[in-house]
């Protein structure tokens, strides 16, 4: 058993490590085909169009919204590898106590559903923070293309307040979005101490069983937590791009 154990972490670790180098690629080829791509369309535009459009808008998606549509990448490969792994842990942990085992995944499907409005508000401060960062950076960059005309007319002041009054609404929807990935990183641990605890109570307690029969069951349990849980930060993390992909495909829409 032991031998075992030891094999199978040597392998996840080096499945770990290939899994990283090959996502690493792809996500570097994604990053340099998406900013080429977006730069083609640029200089392939009409003319009307590109006089129209701000120009804060479109420099906002090549710099930064194309980095988010890759890290979306990179946070949905995170939710395969997390989720494959769980799974495995779940597959052992059954093996080992297949009553106990299914009474800690019922319980997890008690989070499911406070998970599901998590997610669903993570999405909507994605699409907001997004939408407010394109438009502080159009008014940021017409402003200070103006500035010495404001400056020489002193109409600067309300321009000032303008930027501030968008400023504000970004601070408050980048706010909105680090206190729901804090919830999501912080807020279920106590779930799986007690997941830990109640495990311990039922062998040592109600079974009459020795604590060392029982504790690479709760390692067990408390890897197959750890995996789901960062599965659900990485999904929620993905959310957070979702606003990022869908203001860059609109941008590519637009100038076709």
């Amino acid at each position: 058993m032991l031998v075992f154990i030891l094999g199978f972490f040597v392998l996840r670790s080096l499945f770990l490590i290939l899994y990283a180098r090959y996502f690493a690629k792809v996500a570097s080829s994604l990053l340099v085909t998406l900013r080429r791509r977006m730069l083609d369309k640029i200089f392939a535009a009409d003319y009307i169009y590109l006089l129209k459009k701000e120009i804060g808008y479109i420099n906002n998606a090549m710099l930064r919204e194309v980095i988010y549509v890759v890290d979306a990448f990179d946070k949905l490969s995170s939710v395969l590898k997390y989720t494959l792994y769980g799974l495995i842990y779940a597959a052992l942990s059954m093996l080992l106590s297949f009553k106990v085992t299914l009474c800690v995944l019922a319980f997890g499907l008690i989070l499911l559903f406070l998970m599901k409005r998590l997610n669903y508000l993570t999405n909507q401060a994605s699409f907001n923070l997004s939408a407010s960062h394109g438009k502080f950076n159009s008014i940021l960059i017409q402003a200070l293309g103006k500035i010495k005309y404001l400056k020489a007319t002193s109409s600067h002041a309300r321009t000032s307040k303008i930027i501030d009054k968008e400023n504000i609404r970004l601070g408050s929807f980048q706010y909105t979005r680090m206190f729901l990935q804090a919830i999501s990183k912080d807020a279920f641990e106590p779930f799986v101490v007690f997941v830990a605890i109640s495990t311990i109570f039922y062998y040592t307690v109600v079974l009459k069983k020795n604590i060392s029969e029982v504790i690479f069951l709760i390692f067990l349990f408390l890897q197959m937590a750890r995996e789901f849980m960062n599965t659900q930060t990485s999904y929620r993390t993905f959310l957070t791009s979702r606003g990022s992909i869908e203001t860059f495909n609109n941008i590519l829409e637009e100038l076709d």
